[in-house]
């Protein structure tokens, strides 16, 4: 399916496709171009949390340990 976006092909194409193919999701009996998009939506967001990480120190210092 990304695949397939990646190369140009509109959703409307793709969910016709897939339901030609008798492909079918999870949770409903065929795909619609709403389901297409939100599935390459989610797998986009994936991709891009994959590959961006963010790390960010603040404050770190040695603290010397005071007995009363």
């Amino acid at each position: 399916m990304y695949q397939m976006s990646q190369k140009g092909i509109s959703n409307k194409d793709i969910s016709d496709y897939l339901n030609k193919q008798q492909i079918k999701p999870k949770r409903t009996d065929r795909y619609t171009t709403k389901l297409v998009w939100t599935i390459l939506q989610k797998y986009t967001n994936k991709l891009n949390r994959k590959d961006y990480l963010e790390v960010e120190l603040k404050n770190i210092g040695l603290y010397k340990r005071v007995r009363n």
